[in-house]
């Protein structure tokens, strides 16, 4: 997390009030991309803080919830498919979001705006 900004870092840590935006416990908290860092996008939407027991690296089903949610926050704030190709690494992430997801996606509305 060396290269996203203390703002930015400051601010997502503040959205979640210091626990894990997928279950809310506070054991061994961290912020991760939802998008890999090598795409530069320090977006405060790209990063979620995780706890020890939801890291999308180990669970490939939350990465792909995660990616997948990402893109329709995108989509919901009327940018184009190309954008957000742009915005995802070059992919555009699709699958059907289950209740807890849409709940993030909700948050992020709220805290970001849909426009």
């Amino acid at each position: 997390m060396a290269n996203v900004p203390l703002a930015t870092k400051m601010r997502v840590m503040g959205r979640s009030d210091g626990r894990c935006e997928l279950c809310g416990g506070r054991k061994r908290v961290h912020m991760h991309h939802i998008i890999f860092r090598r795409h530069n996008n320090h977006r405060p939407e790209n990063l979620i803080v995780v706890c020890e027991d939801h890291n999308p690296h180990q669970y490939p089903e939350i990465d792909l919830s995660l990616k997948s949610m990402l893109c329709e926050f995108y989509e919901r704030q009327g940018r184009s498919r190309e954008e957000i190709r742009d915005l995802c690494g070059g992919r555009y992430y699709t699958e059907e979001l289950d209740s807890e997801y849409k709940a993030h996606l909700r948050l992020l509305e709220r805290r970001y705006g849909n426009g």
